[in-house]
């Protein structure tokens, strides 16, 4: 694990690469949406090492196949 941010960061250049849009929210959070219509929400800086596994079974439920 290279560390939580840079985890994230390479899970959205995944699921851009598969079509899914991103954007950043007022939050600090980002807003993914599938192509299905799906909208996950992904921590910038996850506060701990599981936030990031538990986000990246999140995406592969909705259908992120690189993750």
């Amino acid at each position: 694990m290279a560390g939580p941010r840079k985890d994230v960061e390479k899970l959205i250049v995944i699921a851009k690469s598969e079509g899914w849009t991103c954007a950043r929210c007022g939050s600090g959070h980002y807003k993914l949406v599938s192509p299905a219509g799906a909208i996950v929400i992904l921590p910038f800086s996850p506060s701990s090492g599981r936030a990031f596994y538990y986000s990246r079974a999140l995406l592969r439920r909705y259908g992120l196949k690189g993750a």
